[in-house]
């Protein structure tokens, strides 16, 4: 088990924003967590990766993880290079060259600057940087938001691929509040 959610409650104040969802995930699955929006999917994941203190229940996480928000912010005026630069040097797993490759695939300048990229390519972006970790487990929370068809597809694909084994695809739908 790489993910254990037991009864997850998180309140903001009297309202509840996560209402006791239990989960497990196993190494090599692809799993999504689904539901309307304003369910408690976000607050779900924060909780899960330490962004947002949890009310109650019980969170178990085995192994090494990367995050990536929904809400998509980087130095806007640094260079695509420059920033795939700074996370080869604070991650201890990061493959700059599968980064790269990735931002070549779609056709983003790595001497572009963050700012002048449209939202896609920002979300293509965000994408390399954290599908480019050798990790036990991808967070990702609106992985695909943004971006065409044809990319979401691919995109999808790629994050399918880099489960160890694909025995298994949970869906879990979110009932929140």
């Amino acid at each position: 088990m790489m993910l254990k959610v037991e009864n997850l409650k998180k309140f903001y104040g009297e309202k509840p924003a996560v209402d006791g969802i239990s989960f497990e995930v196993e190494k090599g699955e692809v799993f999504a967590i689904l539901g309307p929006n304003g369910a408690g999917k976000t607050t779900t994941l924060k909780c899960i990766v330490g962004l947002r203190k949890i009310s109650s229940g019980k969170i178990e996480l085995e192994g090494t993880f990367t995050y990536l928000p929904e809400e998509k912010k980087l130095y806007p005026y640094l260079k695509v290079r420059e920033i795939v630069s700074l996370f080869k040097r604070i991650g201890k797993n990061f493959h700059e060259e599968r980064s790269l490759k990735m931002l070549e695939r779609y056709g983003i300048d790595p001497n572009e600057k963050i700012v002048n990229l449209s939202h896609g390519m920002r979300t293509i972006l965000y994408l390399s940087l954290v599908l480019a970790e050798d990790v036990d487990l991808y967070i990702l929370d609106e992985p695909t938001w943004g971006l065409d068809p044809i990319v979401r597809s691919e995109i999808l694909e790629h994050i399918r691929s880099l489960t160890y084994r694909k025995l298994a695809r949970k869906h879990i739908p979110f009932m929140g509040s």
